[in-house]
């Protein structure tokens, strides 16, 4: 017998091939493209993936794409919510992802 469950992605990034037109998915970005930054490619999110530094950098998609109510709503269950390296998230739309780009 299969199963089923409920799931819902709010202001995310995904990479997938599948429709999310549906009621599962509210203000994603969905396969974003590599932009051009001083005339060159550059990773649509991340500061350097080939050498590990997931950090936004500063042209990032993911930059003031979060959900400054559900960062709010995060405060009823923890004491902050700040990132992975301790910044806050206050500075209106908080970025997606586990860093704050300051």
């Amino acid at each position: 017998e299969g199963s089923s469950f409920n799931y819902h992605f709010d202001h995310c990034i995904l990479k997938t091939e599948i429709t999310t037109e549906n009621s599962h998915y509210s203000d994603i970005i969905k396969n974003p493209s590599d932009i051009t930054v001083d005339g060159e490619l550059h990773n649509p999110i991340f500061e350097d993936i080939e050498n590990y530094d997931y950090q936004l950098f500063d042209q990032s998609v993911a930059k003031d794409a979060g959900s400054s109510a559900l960062t709010d709503e995060l405060l009823n269950f923890l004491t902050n919510t700040n990132d992975i390296e301790d910044n806050t998230r206050t500075d209106g739309a908080p970025d997606i992802g586990a860093y704050e780009l300051n």
